[in-house]
């Protein structure tokens, strides 16, 4: 299923066995209040909806991996699911496992780029931990010693948000051509082929 049709659909969870939420199930009885599918109007206003192959640097079936506009130290990426979900709880345990394994896949690419086998990586769920795109994503940040006053300093620069736009807090914005050439080239440093999809 494309981003773009999977991200205007109200029930993309059940349109395959391996997104279908059983939300008759104990482990996700209460799925329904924990995530809010967001109705198609929402989703295509959504910056993570609208990403499409020349913006994935790695992707598997259901997740990409796309670089972050407002880096906040370089390498800063992002895992994305390609529909349109808000929550980590959302997922199937074979959802999960694709998320976490193309973040571990990324952070090796991004690891060989940027020689280094440090990385931070975070999860913010729900505005009040900072969440400031109701879609899901995991940062991956290659890290460095020296590449910020403090190691933990990383993650005051992500609860900065004064925006609705992706990530966007009072730091280096990337202009289109850079984020299009910057995912070339990871995505050629990883061996991937170019997408087929016009970029825009």
């Amino acid at each position: 299923m494309g981003i773009k049709e999977s991200c205007l659909s109200t029930s993309v969870l059940g349109t395959s066995e391996s997104t279908k939420v059983k939300i008759n199930s104990p482990r996700t009885k209460s799925v329904s209040s924990i995530l809010r599918i967001a109705s198609p109007l929402y989703a295509m206003k959504c910056p993570f909806c609208s990403k499409t192959p020349p913006y994935f640097i790695l992707e598997s079936r259901q997740f990409a991996a796309i670089y972050n506009l407002s880096p906040i130290l370089p390498g800063h990426s992002l895992i994305i699911p390609k529909w349109h979900v808000e929550s980590l709880f959302a997922l199937t345990d074979q959802q999960l496992a694709e998320f976490m394994q193309l973040g571990r896949d990324m952070a090796r690419l991004l690891g060989e780029v940027f020689r280094t086998d440090a990385f931070d990586w975070a999860i913010q769920e729900k505005e009040a931990a900072g969440q400031s795109v109701p879609h899901l994503h995991m940062h991956v940040v290659p890290r460095r010693i020296g590449d910020l006053p403090q190691p933990g300093d990383w993650y005051q620069a992500l609860e900065k948000s004064t925006s609705g736009d992706i990530d966007t807090y009072h730091r280096f914005r990337l202009s289109e051509a850079q984020l299009l050439e910057l995912t070339a080239r990871l995505r050629q440093a990883a061996g991937s082929p170019l997408p087929s999809a016009k970029q825009p």
